[in-house]
């Protein structure tokens, strides 16, 4: 038993399994044809499916890959945008610079707090 897609007007509706498929519906009835690209030696992955229409078969292609050092950045800034609020933020980055004054170093700006916040993650 096969994987078949109905394709119409260059998009997929439907998709089924059979042993065959009549000979007068071969040009809609397509094989759909499954595979996975696993490039990933990490634990931080991204996964991206995509599906590509030709004439004579359907591809649905799964690629997997590690992150890369932009977006586990970019995850790790979303993480701090979402778990500490802007109050929090505001009272943490008060203490840290009143502690560096009492320990008679020089304040940091809120972009170097935000990094060090990072940096934890």
């Amino acid at each position: 038993m096969g994987k078949f897609v109905h394709v119409h007007e260059g998009r997929i509706y439907k998709r089924f399994e059979a042993d065959s498929v009549p000979a007068h519906k071969a040009s809609y009835l397509l094989p759909y044809v499954e595979s996975v690209d696993d490039q990933s030696t990490g634990s931080r992955k991204v996964t991206t499916v995509e599906e590509t229409i030709h004439a004579d078969k359907v591809e649905h292609v799964t690629s997997i890959r590690d992150m890369t050092a932009q977006e586990l950045d970019d995850e790790k800034q979303q993480q701090v945008d979402r778990e500490i609020d802007l109050l929090q933020f505001k009272i943490l980055f008060n203490h840290e610079n009143r502690i560096r004054d009492l320990e008679s170093k020089n304040p940091i700006t809120k972009a170097q707090f935000r990094a060090a916040l990072k940096a934890e993650l």
